[in-house]
């Protein structure tokens, strides 16, 4: 709940890595809309396959296509370093206010998305601890350009973040 309500108070431009549906994606969007009236949210969600973008899309366009029109979130299939690293595509933003990882992650994954954090942004991230074979959602803040702060806080369980990019 802390997330929600940060991303409430300071989230203009969130990415949501792992989207699958685009629920997540969709709440925060119409969160932002209906917290903070006079800001417009830019959510990107980010799904490495494209058949969940499209239900993404179909989905979000049954009961909220004005966040679709308004461009206030948006659906992007493919792999997310690489899209995150393509110069030409539209959708990316190079720096957030906050990302959501939909997918356990490997500590080298944490350290590539983190680096798309502004300053003062917060991501909040399922990590995979292979010392102890369980996953920790954890938050990290970017405090300055090259400093960041992680606070590990519950055990959860997530499918892993997919990726064909060796890190």
């Amino acid at each position: 709940m802390f997330f929600i309500q940060w991303i409430c108070l300071h989230c203009i431009r969130k990415k949501d890595v792992g989207s699958g549906s685009g629920y997540w994606s969709v709440v925060v969007a119409e969160y932002i809309v209906h917290s903070l009236p006079n800001k417009k949210p830019r959510v990107i969600g980010i799904e490495i396959e494209p058949g969940l973008v499209r239900q993404s899309i179909a989905n979000t366009n049954k009961g909220h296509k004005r966040l679709l029109e308004q461009k206030y979130v948006e659906f992007v299939a493919g792999e997310v370093l690489q899209v995150l690293s393509d110069n030409k595509n539209k959708y990316v933003e190079k720096m957030f206010d906050c990302i959501h990882v939909g997918a356990a992650s490997s500590v080298n994954q944490k350290n590539v998305l983190r680096n798309y954090l502004k300053i003062g942004g917060m991501m909040i991230i399922p990590l995979d601890d292979p010392a102890t074979s369980s996953t920790v959602m954890t938050m990290v803040t970017r405090q300055s350009q090259n400093g960041f702060n992680e606070s590990p806080d519950i055990f959860v369980r997530y499918v892993p973040l997919r990726s064909n990019i060796k890190i």
